[in-house]
């Protein structure tokens, strides 16, 4: 803290401050300081990226939905823009708005698991054959992507398939998750 109170306009300080106190379990104070920098780094998309994570672990909903806001106009091409804020709408249960977000974040970045598995989970709550097998494909493509040790998108994949009548496969997927 004295670091801080020498350099308060430092970046690199606040950035490593806030990364000692997430790890303390201090996210309040994490996020003070997140806040802080992106005060400084108007430009910068880092500080609003780790704005827009603190505030979701924070369970503060205003300020992740401004910062997921400012990553979306900052970063239009960014994947994670999208992504924190499909996250960010889905908690405000703006689904439509949410989903819009996961499938522009699926476009900027193909490869990546999370908004696949995101999409698929609230395709899974709309309780109509069409969603469901939409869901079982996204999280199909989500499972080759992910790690080798992420259960989340094997999960979400047992939904769809018990949703779609398909027990049997989906089984196999709840076996798969209990060797994770």
């Amino acid at each position: 803290l004295q670091a801080e109170s020498l350099f308060s306009d430092s970046t690199l300080v606040l950035d490593k401050l806030a990364a000692v106190f997430l790890r303390m379990g201090e996210v309040d104070e994490a996020l003070k300081r997140v806040e802080r920098q992106a005060e400084i780094e108007k430009d910068n998309i880092r500080p609003y990226l780790n704005l827009s994570t603190l505030a979701q672990l924070a369970e503060d909903w205003n300020i992740a939905w401004v910062a997921a806001n400012a990553l979306v106009e900052k970063a239009p091409e960014y994947w994670e823009s999208h992504y924190h804020l499909g996250s960010v709408l889905d908690v405000l249960d703006q689904t439509d708005e949410a989903k819009t977000a996961y499938r522009k974040a699926i476009e900027l970045a193909p490869e990546e698991w999370r908004p696949l598995n995101n999409l698929a989970y609230l395709l899974n709550d709309q309780q109509t054959p069409g969603s469901w097998s939409e869901a079982e494909r996204l999280l199909e493509k989500a499972i080759e992507l992910a790690p080798e040790d992420e259960p989340l998108p094997h999960y979400n994949l047992a939904l769809s398939l018990v949703n779609l009548g398909k027990e049997t496969e989906a089984l196999k997927q709840c076996l798969k998750i209990l060797d994770f």
